[in-house]
């Protein structure tokens, strides 16, 4: 009886950590990005790299020893067929590779909520409008090409011209989150992926190798008397 519930309680510690989303949230503002990660109870920032105020007393430079000139390889030609015939080999498997990422991945993926503000600016004002419009145009091609993709829930555009700045102001926010079983299912989608085209590969080496000729096969008598 204790066997079945220690089982139970880890099955269902996996379930809860398989399930619960890992949330990843972004802030573009003023030209610096700011991103955060969280899972559960943690949350992970990465800190800003500090610059070095002062340059540090290095070590004197070695000199560098002439290197070996390189040994003749295969020509230009011969890599590009090489190259083309993994291209073959792989090309019925680029189809299954996409179906799976979107059905496995991209489908488990949801933008909680995506806000982009953009300020255009122009000489004038009839050319900050221009380019407000092809903002607009672009976000929302992008946005129809996301939606086919990835689930999207709260997404907003603010796009605006605005003539009077010296420059454009962005301002992006997003959270985006993704459960932990939906990268195992994707991981192991590829694996098999990936296993059965090193098999069609190595089966197709072996169909290329050329097989050695076997020489008439003649019997040995015994030609001794008694």
């Amino acid at each position: 009886m204790r066997g079945w519930m220690i089982a139970a309680a880890v099955l269902a510690v996996l379930a809860v950590l398989l399930l619960c989303p890992v949330r990843v949230t972004v802030r573009l503002e003023a030209g610096q990005w700011d991103w955060r990660v969280r899972y559960l109870l943690f949350s992970w920032r990465p800190q800003p790299e500090e610059q070095p105020s002062g340059e540090k007393p290095g070590r004197p430079k070695k000199k560098k020893k002439k290197a070996a000139p390189p040994a003749p390889g295969k020509t230009q030609r011969e890599k590009l067929r090489e190259y083309y015939g993994y291209y073959r080999a792989a090309k019925p498997y680029l189809g299954r590779l996409a179906s799976r990422l979107r059905r496995f991945f991209c489908r488990q993926v949801q933008v909680d909520h995506f806000w982009l503000r953009l300020r255009t600016s122009g000489e004038n004002a009839a050319e900050s409008a221009i380019r407000a419009g092809r903002a607009n145009r672009l976000c929302y091609s992008l946005y129809a090409f996301a939606s086919s993709l990835f689930t999207l829930r709260q997404v907003r555009f603010s796009i605006l011209p605005d003539p009077l700045l010296a420059d454009d102001e962005l301002l992006l926010e997003g959270e985006a989150s993704v459960r932990p079983l939906a990268v195992l299912g994707l991981a192991a989608s590829l694996g098999g992926l990936l296993i059965r085209f090193a098999l069609a590969l190595k089966g197709k080496s072996n169909k290329t190798k050329p097989q050695q000729r076997k020489g008439p096969h003649y019997e040995q008598t015994d030609l001794r008397t008694d």
